[in-house]
Parts: structure tokens; sequence; C-alpha cells
């Protein structure tokens, strides 16, 4: 894994609320937003992609991905310690969750645990098939909140963290991305950016 950046638990432009909790933070790439037992609060995430460790026998490895709209941290509301570490894949916005109140309505929180339990099933789907297919997926689920993927761009994650996530080597990443651009369905518009072609949403679900 990508050794992340150390970073302040609070940037110089995040802006403290009547609560005292900042009403944005912004996060630079392979920063820590939180680790294990830190104690803290839930985040809803507004921009970027948020990679989430669990901790095992030889550390913390790979647990899951978060990407706009979903939240982070929210066992601090039982807990108020984190049990999963995590950190900005790519810059990120987040915002305090709850926004305005200190306890999520039902719906909230019902609302939270669906994308989980979404964002899951797709984190798995990352790690089997093709090697093309998972870049590919990975691809479509960080593009995920744009309207429409042909034309959306991707800020692509340091290479060792995506073959973590998909469960490929550094070299198989390199020619997945290079069979992609091949086929028409990415063009890279910087060293850490694509763009996603008309013929990137006709591939694998």
């Amino acid at each position: 894994m990508t050794t992340p950046i150390a970073g302040p638990a609070m940037p110089p432009d995040a802006r403290p609320t009547d609560s005292g909790r900042p009403s944005q933070k912004c996060v630079s790439r392979s920063e820590w937003i939180y680790r294990v037992a830190e104690e803290g609060h839930a985040w809803r995430i507004v921009s970027g992609t948020v990679r989430l460790d669990c901790p095992n026998a030889s550390g913390n490895g790979f647990g899951g991905l978060a990407i706009p709209g979903d939240i982070i941290g929210a066992e601090t509301l039982m807990f108020a310690r984190y049990s999963f570490a995590a950190y900005a894949l790519v810059p990120c916005i987040l915002a305090p969750w709850p926004e305005g109140c200190e306890t999520p309505a039902s719906e909230s929180l019902l609302k939270t645990l669906l994308r989980t339990e979404q964002r899951t099933a797709e984190t798995l789907a990352l790690r089997h098939g093709s090697s093309i297919d998972r870049v590919r997926r990975l691809l479509r689920l960080l593009a995920s909140p744009a309207k429409h993927l042909a034309g959306a761009t991707v800020s692509l994650p340091a290479l060792r963290d995506t073959a973590e996530i998909t469960c490929l080597t550094m070299e198989t990443i390199s020619r997945a991305m290079a069979k992609l651009r091949q086929q028409g369905e990415i063009d890279r518009l910087k060293r850490d950016v694509v763009l996603l072609c008309p013929t990137a949403g006709q591939g694998v679900a």
C-alpha cells in the first residue's frame, strides 16, 4: 500500500461551525483522514475517493472504498472512535455528518446502511473477473457520481493502491490500462487523470 503522508487533523481551510466541528475539510492526495482507534466523528464525502483499511494480523489491510455521497466513520456515533483507517486516494472534500444536528434521523441512517451494502458489493466485484474487467469496473465506480459515464474524467489512485484494490499486480494494471486505451475506452489527459470515452459505458456492469 502507498504510504500516506501524515497531515494535520484540520487543514487551514477548514471552517469551524458553532458546534466546533469544521464545516468542510479538504484532504490532499495520500493524506490520512483518520486512523484506527482515534477519536472523531463521521464524514460525508463531497468529492474524491477514500480508501478504508481494517486492522489485521500484519497491520492494516484493504477494507473498502468510499465515493461522493458515502459516509465514513459512522461507527463513531456508537463507539466515539474509528474502527477503520481512512486516507484520500485522490484529493477529497469532506463535510461533517450528520449535518446540522448531533444525531442522524432514522431515514438518514437507513440510506447510509443501504449505500454501505451497495459499496461493499461493488468493491468485491473489483476483485473478480479478468484484469481488464476489474480495472474497467474500478474506473466506472470512481466516475459514478457523474450523470453520464461517457465523457467523465477520473482521478486515478496511485498504481500500488489500484493493484491492492483489484488484487492484481502493478504490471497487470499497467497492461490493462494500455489495453483500454487501445480499445478507445479511455484517453489519458494527465499522468493521474483519464477521460472515459463513449464506448466506456458498453463495458462490463
